[in-house]
């Protein structure tokens, strides 16, 4: 007697055994892996809305203290230029008070000086 003949159509493949998805313990844990990957999303989401909260009630404390501070330098502002001389025009020289000669034109220059 002679061996069976082994061929191309005696050759067994997967494509006669049942899908992938008609397997009912590949659908359990297709769903057990889409309902942890739900909840992770959802503790993600939690921790997140948490995190913003956070934030907002810091940019408030900021804003909070940040209010008083641009006050103050608009006064600061308003109290300078209500004080404030008017400028000296760039052509006019600056005007030398009568009596004083150690001024710039007189004989002695003002400011620092050296001796060796």
């Amino acid at each position: 007697m002679s061996a069976p003949k082994r061929g191309l159509k005696n050759i067994r493949t997967m494509s006669d055994s049942t899908a992938a998805t008609g397997a009912p313990h590949r659908v359990f844990l297709r769903m057990a892996l889409l309902t942890l990957q739900k909840g992770l999303r959802e503790q993600e989401r939690r921790a997140i809305k948490a995190r913003l909260v956070d934030l907002d009630s810091y940019l408030a404390g900021v804003e909070e203290e940040l209010q008083p501070l641009l006050a103050s330098v608009a006064d600061a502002v308003a109290a300078r230029k209500k004080d404030e001389k008017p400028a000296l025009s760039r052509d006019a020289p600056p005007a030398v008070p009568a009596g004083d000669e150690s001024l710039p034109g007189g004989d002695e220059a003002p400011g620092f000086g050296i001796r060796y």
